[in-house]
């Protein structure tokens, strides 16, 4: 029987509401958050660090999910396309050149300004505003990207020391996967969801 992994903070509410799925639970605690949050004490940064502690005890295939996604039928569809090398992101919010939100108005005046960057692991790193940016409160991959997960740390880094926005995080991981797989639409399962 495969089992999946979750890794959450409220492990109680999880032990007393047992569901019929084979679960393995991982608590995580306050001072796990704290070192997960890095030097840059950036909350956002320990998605990276749950899926870089996952990949590190597993091989297989990965679906990380926000607390506030849902699914009302069986996900199993989602597993096959991850299990094909598919990249699975949840809905696609724009292009960095279109999305005129409040927040992706200062995203894009930032790349305006400075479009070229370099980390520990990647000598130089353009950005283009033409980068799709799609929402990571899903993400679904499977083995043979796990080595991308440093490289978005990193990347998170040093675009969060540069402009504090919040979802830095979610351009580092949109950059990096989209830079391996190219970015199309699927239909709608739960809540859209888009595919790379």
């Amino acid at each position: 029987m495969a089992y999946k992994s979750y890794y959450t903070q409220i492990m109680w509410l999880f032990c007393k509401n047992r569901i019929d799925v084979p679960l393995l639970y991982h608590a995580i605690t306050v001072a796990q958050i704290k070192s997960w949050s890095g030097i840059i004490n950036f909350s956002h940064r320990t998605k990276i660090m749950v899926l870089q502690d996952v990949v590190s005890k597993y091989a297989d295939n990965f679906l990380f999910i926000d607390s506030d996604t849902h699914f009302f039928k069986n996900c199993d569809s989602i597993f096959l396309q991850i299990s094909r090398g598919e990249i699975i992101f949840n809905k696609c919010e724009n292009k960095l050149a279109d999305n005129q939100g409040r927040i992706n108005k200062k995203l894009k005046r930032f790349f305006t300004k400075q479009n070229c960057f370099s980390t520990i692991l990647d000598q130089t790193i353009f950005f283009d505003l033409q980068l799709t940016i799609c929402n990571t409160g899903t993400i679904g991959f499977n083995s043979k990207y796990k080595s991308i997960l440093r490289k978005v740390a990193q990347l998170v880094a040093t675009l969060y020391s540069l402009c504090s926005l919040f979802v830095m995080e979610q351009v580092a991981f949109n950059y990096y996967f989209q830079t391996v797989k190219k970015t199309y639409p699927i239909r709608k399962v739960h809540s859209p969801l888009l595919v790379i």
